[in-house]
């Protein structure tokens, strides 16, 4: 499992950066277990937008790298 991390982005202009709670996100995980479901769907389309997933998945690839 992922260690917890956080991980800063900002949502568009003029917002102050936030944190990324994606590797604890409960909807995450229910998603992950039913890929299928609503709950599954609904979270590929929130992940086709999200800064905070876009931030979490570039910084997962730097420490892809780095290993």
């Amino acid at each position: 499992m992922i260690e917890k991390e956080e991980y800063n982005y900002s949502g568009g202009k003029n917002m102050a950066p936030q944190k990324s709670n994606c590797s604890n996100c409960k909807l995450r995980n229910l998603a992950e277990k039913k890929p299928g479901s609503l709950i599954g769907k609904l979270w590929q389309w929130h992940t086709k937008w999200c800064p905070g997933w876009k931030a979490y998945q570039r910084k997962m690839a730097e420490n892809e790298t780095d290993k």
